[in-house]
């Protein structure tokens, strides 16, 4: 089917040992309009000998050194040329092999002559071998917003960078003074620039669960807060860190409790 083309942007960094599960995800598409586009940070592991085995897939692979990872993804942004744009990093992966088809069958008319800005959906939880474990707004007792505007955050993030696909005429570049949560910062101003946000209601993407340090969860909340703050309000912002404490110990229960 012919239709928009959607740009998707892969960063990675020493993914040997899972970059085939992205890489099969999004070469087996039944979708045909697609532009894929990797950004290597000069792995050292074999993630680029697995990346050339797929090499007729990939569009554009970059692989030089870069100033983490929102340095990167803004390297993918600026050499993508699609009408959309969705991250689907090291490790990470698409759904189902129809769900882009889906996606632009469903909610994208090219004839109407206006193309919706921003769609969005659901995110599966996996472990590392890739046994799903829920879906996300559920394990998070956050759930995904019928209605996506920019109000929608106040009590956290509700929805996967994974599973958010943006024109690009509106993407802005990721902050970079951010190291582990521009990727909220980035959503919300797309948020804001967006005039026609769609709810697909779609599981896209599968998002493995990680063993991020205790170091980078502290400072990943501190930067969320500092960025929450900056969209909201600190008042407001730690107003809504009280709601989202309670929530957390409230689902808690009820999951004690049905357990």
């Amino acid at each position: 089917m012919s239709g928009p083309t959607i740009s998707v942007i892969t960063i990675v960094l020493n993914r040997a040992s899972d970059i085939e599960y992205t890489i099969q995800s999004i070469a087996g598409q039944t979708y045909a309009d697609m532009e894929w586009i990797v950004i290597d940070g000069v792995s050292s592991d074999g993630t680029l000998d697995i990346l050339q085995k797929y090499r007729a897939h990939i569009h554009l692979l970059v692989s030089e050194k870069d100033n983490g990872i929102y340095d990167a993804m803004n390297k993918g942004l600026k050499l993508a040329k699609g009408e959309y744009v969705l991250f689907i990093n090291g490790g990470d992966a698409l759904h189902s092999p129809d769900v882009i088809e889906r996606i632009v069958r469903q909610y994208i008319d090219t004839s109407a002559g206006v193309l919706p800005d921003i769609l969005y959906g659901e995110c599966m939880f996996v472990d590392r071998e890739r046994k799903p474990l829920g879906i996300r707004s559920r394990l998070r007792s956050n759930p995904l917003p019928p209605a996506l505007n920019h109000d929608s955050f106040r009590l956290g993030s509700n929805v996967s960078h994974q599973s958010f696909l943006v024109k690009r005429t509106i993407c802005p570049l990721y902050n970079t003074q951010f190291k582990l949560s521009s990727d909220i910062d980035w959503m919300l101003n797309c948020i804001r620039s967006a005039r026609n946000i769609i709810n697909t209601g779609l599981i896209i993407s599968d998002f493995v669960l990680g063993d991020a340090s205790e170091k980078q969860k502290i400072r990943s909340l501190a930067e969320r807060f500092f960025i929450m703050s900056k969209h909201y309000g600190v008042m407001n912002t730690i107003l809504s860190h009280f709601k989202i404490v309670l929530r957390s110990i409230n689902s808690n229960k009820l999951h004690k409790t049905s357990g």
